[in-house]
């Protein structure tokens, strides 16, 4: 799926992967950059919500966001993890 804005922001999935750039520090609490790259991706995709492209996404957040390792919800498409510990198999199998 390709959809290059005059901003020249690309939807290209490769891998399962795609790159999100939102207007937050990556010194800012971690909810406030979720909530950002959530909003992002409704509007690069065109869609209500990331658990249209995906039945789970993950997002990994930059090294900044200091303090925390990673969070899931019971029952829901989302988990987010800290820079590293996206690579960490064992933090993902504790949801």
């Amino acid at each position: 799926m390709t959809n290059n804005t005059a901003d020249d922001i690309s939807t290209d999935i490769a891998d399962g992967i795609v790159t999100v750039k939102v207007p937050v520090a990556p010194t800012e609490d971690h909810g406030v950059i979720r909530e950002a790259v959530t909003t992002r991706l409704k509007e690069m995709f065109d869609i209500t919500s990331p658990e249209q492209l995906a039945d789970h996404v993950l997002y990994c957040l930059p090294r900044d966001t200091q303090g925390w390792i990673g969070y899931a919800y019971l029952d829901h498409w989302l988990s987010v993890y800290n820079d590293e510990w996206c690579n960490s198999l064992s933090v993902k199998m504790r949801k």
